[in-house]
């Protein structure tokens, strides 16, 4: 199997047995990451997961004995009983991962302490050696972000995460070798107190990926070690004129989303969002004030002019580039405590016909575990989307009609088996994004963008 066929970079906190006094930021212990792998495809694919400890040279090599089925998907756990040279990772492991394949592939990260939770989407491909993370924190009411970066060139490289914000500028630099990663935390750099942005770029023309990680850090708080949200950085040119939001509420079931849009354009701008409720139809459009270059408006309840219990999608549209990020938590938390999530809003160059979910569950676990895909039709028209899961060797394809610029969900799908782990494709004759949200009776919300193929 040769490396340039197929790569698939998956960075960050991964690998089972992460202890949280490594990662210093993320609060407790007993974190642990699994990687979910889906085939794309046109013949089974067969695969190798290597390990790249961030304190030393040692590298773990994982090769299953089987080969993974067309559209099907495979957890990867680094405790797998088998295959692994020289050795399975050791407890308390750090690191990063590159998954190699001779099919395409795609794959997402899950994070969780068993309470706390989060996903992102591993990388593919990318060639930035600058990328942006729109929301950055220091002890923050509480909360703080920490940037785990990867290098996925062939050469090593020193990476420089520039923060700025309310309490001004700072920056903190680190060599970062091949496929190896390093974490950054914001309160080392800007001190308690602190929210803004942070630009993340490389020396020498290295290709770079990152995931920020926001978590509760004051271990008084009652959601400390319970809340986790994750989400890829932006790539530099990742800014477009028009953005799309899937998920939007408005005291639904007591929940809420707040929608973060950043100006990273060159002049002074204004956003304009429209939101439309995916059971009725309504659309309820809002301007924002004037945006400054690097600055963000976030539209959330008092500003989003939604009717309580609204629940649909959004279409956010600029004269200069913008992105945005998404976050979801309830109005006011239950007795079990706050849960939150978050995912990155699309931009207007990804949507395509087809949307694929490496990681679908139905009444998993002791937690029930339940992902829903939330699909947004961004053609022009209506159209009938046909999502079909895979689980095992048995596929079971369900259809829903979505009106142009509206969503609608899939969960609980009938037919699927209870207490199962699969995947899902979704395909259009419009247009489409989505985005997969997991609940669980015990434990946090996750997120994770679909993937436009």
């Amino acid at each position: 199997m040769k490396r340039g066929i197929i790569i698939l970079v998956v960075f960050g906190l991964f690998v089972s047995l992460l202890t949280g006094s490594e990662v210093k930021a993320l609060p407790g212990t007993g974190w642990l990451t699994g990687v979910q792998i889906q085939n794309t495809g046109t013949l089974a694919a067969t695969y190798t997961v290597n390990y790249y400890a961030k304190d030393s040279a040692s590298v773990y090599t994982y090769t299953p004995a089987t080969t993974l089925a067309v559209n099907t998907s495979v957890t990867i756990l680094g405790s797998e009983a088998s295959g692994w040279s020289p050795s399975q990772p050791p407890s308390g492991f750090i690191g990063s991962a590159v998954v190699e394949s001779d099919q395409p592939i795609l794959a997402i990260v899950n994070e969780t302490n068993g309470v706390a939770g989060a996903q992102y989407k591993g990388s593919s491909g990318s060639t930035a050696t600058t990328v942006n993370v729109p929301l950055v924190k220091a002890s923050y009411f509480g909360k703080s972000t920490d940037i785990v970066v990867q290098n996925i060139g062939t050469a090593a490289t020193t990476v420089t995460v520039s923060y700025s914000g309310n309490l001004g500028a700072g920056s903190a630099n680190h060599a970062i070798d091949p496929n190896k990663m390093w974490v950054f935390t914001a309160t080392d750099t800007m001190g308690a107190g602190f929210i803004g942005a942070a630009t993340v770029s490389s020396t020498g023309s290295v290709p770079i990926v990152a995931v920020s990680n926001e978590f509760f850090s004051d271990a008084a708080n009652t959601n400390y070690g319970k809340v986790l949200q994750a989400g890829n950085a932006f790539a530099s040119d990742a800014g477009s004129t028009t953005l799309y939001a899937p998920i939007q509420k408005k005291n639904f079931f007591t929940r809420s989303t707040g929608l973060q849009v950043q100006n990273v354009g060159t002049v002074a701008t204004t956003f304009n969002v429209t939101w439309t409720d995916q059971n009725t139809g309504l659309t309820y459009p809002a301007v924002s004030p004037t945006v400054n270059p690097g600055d963000s408006f976030t539209f959330f309840n008092a500003t989003m002019p939604c009717p309580a219990g609204f629940f649909g999608s959004a279409r956010v549209t600029s004269a200069q580039n913008i992105v945005a990020i998404v976050n979801e938590s309830y109005d006011a938390p239950p007795a079990g405590g706050q849960k939150s999530t978050c995912y990155l809003a699309f931009n207007n160059t990804i949507p395509t016909h087809t949307v694929n979910f490496p990681l679908q569950k139905k009444t998993q676990g002791a937690g029930a575990n339940n992902t829903g895909i939330q699909i947004m039709n961004v053609g022009a028209a209506a159209a009938d989307i046909l999502c079909t899961y895979y689980v095992g060797a048995s596929s079971y394809p369900v259809t829903q009609n979505i009106a142009a610029n509206s969503s609608k969900t899939w969960l609980n799908v009938a037919g699927v088996p209870s207490n199962s782990i699969g995947s899902a494709v979704c395909t259009s004759a419009q247009n489409i994004i989505g985005v997969a949200n997991e609940a669980s009776n015990t434990m946090d919300i996750k997120n994770y963008e679909g993937f436009n193929l």
